[in-house]
């Protein structure tokens, strides 16, 4: 009888947590099939395939560093909210590529000036 009743303790809490990951294995794939189709993706495809903004005044080719930076972060969120609807206004906005875009320029010129900050406070000290 006591090893009846480990057999089913045992059993019981080694199902639980498989049948969860199951569930939340099912809910990611949703998830991810219902922002396959999200602006977020599109984005990553042109940045990471030739890095020319759709505005022709400014070339992301120039800010190569930056611009892999933010590919990356892209991919994260594509991977882990994309599909969800409190993520859908910004990740599925229709613009989004071109404010990654200009938010490129502005992030590589931001890490610029720190980096200046960073060698006047060394050599200043």
């Amino acid at each position: 009888i006591v090893l009846l009743c480990c057999c089913i303790t045992f059993f019981t809490f080694a199902l639980i947590p498989q049948q969860s990951t199951r569930q939340q294995q099912l809910q990611q794939q949703i998830q991810h099939q219902a922002g396959a189709g999200w602006e977020i993706h599109r984005a990553i495809q042109r940045l990471q395939s030739n890095g020319r903004p759709s505005s022709p005044n400014t070339v992301l080719s120039d800010f190569p560093s930056t611009t892999a930076d933010v590919v990356r972060v892209l991919q994260s969120w594509a991977k882990d909210y994309a599909g969800k609807d409190e993520w859908k206004s910004l990740l599925n906005k229709r613009n989004l590529r071109h404010e990654i875009e200009e938010s490129i320029v502005a992030l590589h010129h931001l890490r610029e000036w720190r980096k200046s900050r960073v060698s006047t406070t060394t050599i200043s000290n």
